[in-house]
């Protein structure tokens, strides 16, 4: 009886684990999710008013080349190239990439990318 006990015991106690751990997945998801919609709303922005910039014929210079933006704690950096916009952050040891292509009439494609940073602790 005892042993019966015990091994529900190891079950519940499992189950509760599982679940704890699922739900930290959860949430982290969620927050990278905050910070990817914020990146692209941003990068949204820059993209709009380079081609406003473009079709009213203004001087190329009030261009937006780059541009620091800064997101909770995160400082995130981005560089326009014409046809498409880079925009990077770092966030514990990781470093996040978009490249965000586009036209002049929309955001065409987009690539995420992330890696570890040599010598990270988090390797």
């Amino acid at each position: 009886m005892a042993l019966c006990c015990f091994v529900l015991l190891i079950q519940i106690v499992m189950f509760a684990s599982f679940h704890a751990k699922e739900k930290a997945y959860v949430l982290a998801s969620q927050k990278q999710s905050q910070i990817d919609l914020n990146v692209i709303d941003a990068a949204k922005e820059i993209i709009v008013y380079n081609q406003f910039v473009s079709r009213c014929h203004c001087p190329q210079e009030e261009r937006i080349v780059s541009k620091h933006i800064r997101y909770r704690d995160l400082d995130i950096y981005f560089k326009d190239s014409i046809t498409f916009l880079e925009g990077f952050y770092t966030r514990h040891g990781k470093t996040w990439t978009y490249t965000i292509y586009y036209d002049d009439h929309s955001i065409v494609s987009m690539k995420i990318e992330s890696c570890f940073q040599e010598g990270s602790v988090y390797n």
